[in-house]
């Protein structure tokens, strides 16, 4: 199923790879085609989007071949290789590390939490 939020930033970037090239990622099954297509045992695929760990630089190659994604920008996202050519993308931010940033003080953050999930359910609720 199609997360929000992914167990490490080379997942949610790689979900993301995925869904740009036509992987539904709420479909049942995906990982094991992703795996079978890959060559790969659908244990690898179950520890990258699962538990968050980075594959072997091996597994990332079946994984490229497999999808047309770059190996190289692969790499780079899972910081096995520095490449400038394939910036990687920052490790998420969690809330609470949102809020202190912000400035929010610790005994107010529970009601901005709030504030801000009323405002993205209005956004994202149908319009009437």
């Amino acid at each position: 199923m199609r997360q929000s939020s992914w167990p490490s930033a080379f997942a949610e970037w790689l979900a993301d790879q995925l869904a740009d090239r036509g992987w539904d990622l709420d479909a049942r099954g995906w990982r094991a085609d992703l795996a079978r297509k890959a060559g790969i045992p659908r244990a690898a695929i179950t520890r990258i989007f699962s538990d968050g760990t980075t594959p072997a630089p091996a597994t990332i190659h079946a994984l490229a071949a497999a999808t047309g994604i770059p190996a190289t920008a692969m790499l780079t996202q899972a910081g096995i290789i520095h490449d400038p050519h394939h910036p990687t993308t920052p490790p998420p931010v969690t809330t609470s590390q949102a809020l202190e940033a912000l400035g929010v003080d610790p005994d107010d953050r529970p009601a901005v939490l709030h504030l801000i999930q009323a405002l993205a359910a209005a956004r994202d609720a149908p319009p009437s």
